[in-house]
């Protein structure tokens, strides 16, 4: 799989949308396949970054809310609940590469149990 962006193009007119009674969503899965652009190491590095860069900006009161964040603008939403921050993302941006993250926490899930410590732990 090649690291580049691809080129998209819209299959329909506005009007053309209202006439087929389908949802935007739809429209928008049909029109802009979302699919995968970059390589797992990639994407990762790439949300890795953002998140870094964007932890020291965010306030005691938003830690432990899910970030979903656009590995190809930077563009990124933050909520309570993992999907309405991942929906809200790709309302703005349909074709969003959305990488996920928890405010202060290293990783956004986990497999398993183990004791969940924030990025503040002196581990």
């Amino acid at each position: 799989m090649s690291d580049e962006t691809v080129q998209l193009t819209p299959r329909y007119t506005a009007a053309e949308f209202r006439e087929r009674g389908e949802t935007l969503r739809q429209i928008q899965n049909e029109t802009f396949p979302i699919g995968r652009r970059y390589s797992s190491a990639v994407f990762a590095e790439r949300g890795d970054l953002f998140f870094r860069q964007l932890m020291p900006t965010f306030s005691k009161a938003e830690y432990g809310k899910y970030i979903a964040i656009d590995i190809e603008s930077g563009e990124f939403e933050i909520d309570e609940d993992d999907f309405a921050a991942t929906e809200r993302l790709l309302n703005r941006i349909p074709t969003a590469q959305t990488w996920m993250g928890c405010i202060g926490f290293p990783t956004a899930y986990r497999i398993g149990f183990s004791p969940r410590g924030n990025l503040n732990d002196s581990r």
